[in-house]
C-alpha cells in the first residue's frame, strides 16, 4: 500500500511539474511577443521623428504631403501596436498568473509530500518499536508457557507435602 501512495504521490508532483514548466514556456513565449512589439514601437516611434523632422524641414508640397501622409499612417500603426501591446501586457500577465499559481500549486504539494514522507518514517518507526515490545512480550509469555508444567509439577509437590504433613499432624494429634 504504501508504494502505490508513493506511486500516486509522485504522479501528482510529475503532474504538477508539468503543468509549471508548460506555464513557463507559455509566459515565455507571451513576453517574446511582448518584446517585439515593444522594440516594433520603438522603431515606428523613430520612424513618426524622421517623418516629423521631414515634414518640418520640407519646402516643396508634394515632399510635405508625401511626409504628412506617411506621418500619419506611422501614426495608426503605432496607436494599433499600442493596443496591440496593452492586451499583450495583460495576456503576459495572465500567464504569470498561471505560472504563480501551478508553482504555488507544486510547491503545495511538494511540502504535503514531504510531510506525508515524515508521517511515514515517524508510523515506520513506531512499528518497529511496537514489533519490538509484541516480541518481547512473546519471549515473555513464552518462557512463562514452559515455566508452566514446571510450576505446576512444584505445586502438585508442595500440594502432596501439604497433605502428608496434615496427615502427620492428624495421627499426632490423635
Amino acid at each position: 500500500m504504501p508504494g502505490g501512495v508513493e506511486r500516486a504521490q509522485e504522479s501528482l508532483l510529475s503532474r504538477a511539474r508539468e503543468l509549471l514548466t508548460e506555464a513557463e514556456r507559455e509566459e515565455a513565449a507571451e513576453r517574446g511577443v511582448l518584446m517585439g512589439l515593444i522594440d516594433r514601437d520603438r522603431q515606428l516611434r523613430y520612424a513618426i521623428e524622421q517623418a516629423s523632422a521631414t515634414v518640418r524641414t520640407s519646402r516643396d508640397v508634394e515632399s510635405l504631403r508625401q511626409a504628412r501622409a506617411r506621418l500619419d499612417a506611422l501614426e495608426r500603426e503605432r496607436q494599433t501596436v499600442m493596443a496591440s501591446r496593452r492586451e499583450q501586457e495583460a495576456a503576459v500577465e495572465q500567464r504569470r498568473d498561471r505560472t504563480r499559481a501551478a508553482r504555488v500549486a507544486l510547491d503545495e504539494l511538494e511540502q504535503r509530500a514531504s510531510r506525508i514522507r515524515e508521517t511515514i518514517r515517524h508510523t515506520e518507526h513506531q512499528l518497529a518499536m511496537r514489533e519490538r515490545a509484541v516480541a518481547e512480550l512473546e519471549g515473555q509469555v513464552l518462557r512463562l508457557l514452559e515455566e508452566l508444567p514446571r510450576a505446576r509439577t512444584q505445586h502438585r509437590e508442595t500440594e502432596a507435602r501439604l497433605a502428608e504433613l496434615r496427615r502427620e499432624l492428624a495421627s499426632l494429634d490423635s
